[in-house]
């Protein structure tokens, strides 16, 4: 299990440098579509779940593997982060605390490692236990819910509208809505699924998942989910009237 999460802590550094340069480059792509993020984020997902890396010299990830598996053994401990000033500074610290004592039968960083794959698996657990409750909560909440044809649904015990389902989805409509508001909204709700962003919003949840003692990890997920949103607004403006585009905002502010 340890090699498992060593390697996974590899593949989160990589893609923690890719996060680093979205965040520099987003400011930058005010006036780009909004699709072109999502495009970046989907590159970091890539990085997350393909082991390999492509190296060039102008690969924005300093090293492919910060920490070899081989530290679990070695007599010096130390990791490669491609950065000097960062492996000096950690090096020195892990090489002050985790060296293995002469005689020793247990290696230090092996018991550590040991501990925080089980925290990781903790994690995991916790999360996909909340996934599951709020999944059983949405279940009930729409148990009462009138179908309006075309895969549209109205129920009076939610607040805002959505999309559930992935290979069969479905959207669900607050029933307080008003007409002219439902009509802008089923607009919006349907982008998304044209967009196959019910796809993709699952998948990036499910990288949060696994990746979720990351930090950057959250924030891209959180960046990415709202980026999903403007480039769906993005898109449904564009076909869309100047009075449409009016009456659009109005019912997202609603």
């Amino acid at each position: 299990m340890t090699d498992i999460f060593l390697n996974l802590v590899n593949r989160s550094i990589a893609a923690g440098w890719l996060v680093l340069a979205v965040l520099l480059l987003r400011p930058l792509l005010r006036s780009a579509p909004k699709s072109f993020r999502c495009i970046l984020w989907g590159l970091v997902g890539l990085r997350l779940i393909f082991p390999f890396s492509i190296q060039s010299i102008f690969s924005l990830v300093p090293s492919a593997q910060t920490i070899s598996q081989d530290i679990l053994y070695a007599q010096a401990p130390a990791i490669h982060s491609g950065v000097e000033t960062v492996d000096r500074v950690v090096n020195t610290t892990v090489m002050e605390s985790l060296t293995p004592q002469t005689g020793a039968s247990v290696n230090p960083i092996q018991i550590w490692l040991t501990l925080a794959a089980a925290i990781w698996l903790l994690g995991i657990a916790a999360l996909l236990l909340y996934a599951a409750l709020t999944y059983f909560r949405l279940r009930r909440d729409i148990r009462a819910s009138l179908s309006m044809g075309d895969g549209v649904y109205l129920c009076d015990y939610i607040r805002s509208p959505f999309i559930l389902g992935i290979a069969v989805p479905r959207i669900y409509l607050p029933s307080s809505l008003s007409p002219v508001d439902s009509a802008m909204v089923l607009s919006h709700e349907r982008m998304h699924i044209r967009r196959r962003d019910h796809w993709w919003k699952p998948l990036g949840h499910g990288l949060l998942v696994i990746y979720w003692f990351h930090p950057l990890i959250w924030a891209a997920y959180i960046l990415f989910c709202r980026d999903i949103e403007l480039a769906c607004d993005e898109a449904v403006i564009k076909k869309l009237s100047a009075p449409d585009k009016k009456t659009y905002s109005n019912a997202l502010l609603n």
